[in-house]
C-alpha cells in the first residue's frame, strides 16, 4: 500500500552512538523520524533481550543470562560480542580458575536501552494520536 511516504534510512556513527538517519515525508513522518533515534544494533531480538535482561539485574553469569533469555550458548556468545564492541556490556572472568564469565551492563548500554524505550514510546504515542484523529 502506498500512502505517500518517502523514506530514506542510513546508519551513521556519531561518537560511540550509532543511529539511523531517517528522512521522510507523509502522514507517518513523525513516527518514522523517531526510528532515527533507535540504535540498529538493538534491532536484533537477542541483543535487545540481553540488554533488557542486564538492565533489570545489572550483572549475571553467562549461564544465568543464557537461561534468562532462553537462547543457546552460541547465540548468546555472538550477540554478547557485538554488544561488547559497542561497549554496551562488559565481560569479566570469575576470580578463581574455572569460574564463569560475568556480564554486566555499562552506562552506555543503559543509555542505549533508555533511548530505545523512549523512541518506541514516541512512536507509540504518535500512533495513538493518529488513531484518535481517524476516529
Amino acid at each position: 500500500m502506498n500512502n505517500g511516504v518517502a523514506l530514506t534510512m542510513e546508519t551513521k556513527q556519531r561518537g560511540n552512538v550509532f543511529q539511523c538517519d531517517v528522512r521522510s515525508s507523509g502522514p507517518q513522518s513523525e513516527q518514522l523520524r523517531a526510528l532515527g533515534k533507535l540504535d540498529p544494533i538493538l534491532f536484533s531480538r537477542s541483543r535487545l533481550l540481553i540488554l533488557a535482561y542486564l538492565g533489570a539485574v545489572s550483572e549475571a553469569t553467562f549461564t544465568e543470562l543464557r537461561t534468562g533469555i532462553g537462547a543457546t550458548d552460541g547465540n548468546v556468545f555472538v550477540h554478547l560480542n557485538k554488544l561488547c564492541e559497542r561497549r554496551y556490556v562488559l565481560k569479566r572472568q570469575g576470580r578463581r580458575p574455572g569460574k564463569e564469565t560475568i556480564i554486566c551492563i555499562t552506562p552506555d548500554g543503559r543509555k542505549a536501552l533508555h533511548r530505545f524505550r523512549m523512541a518506541l514510546t514516541q512512536i507509540d504515542g504518535s500512533t495513538e494520536s493518529e488513531s484518535k484523529k481517524d476516529e
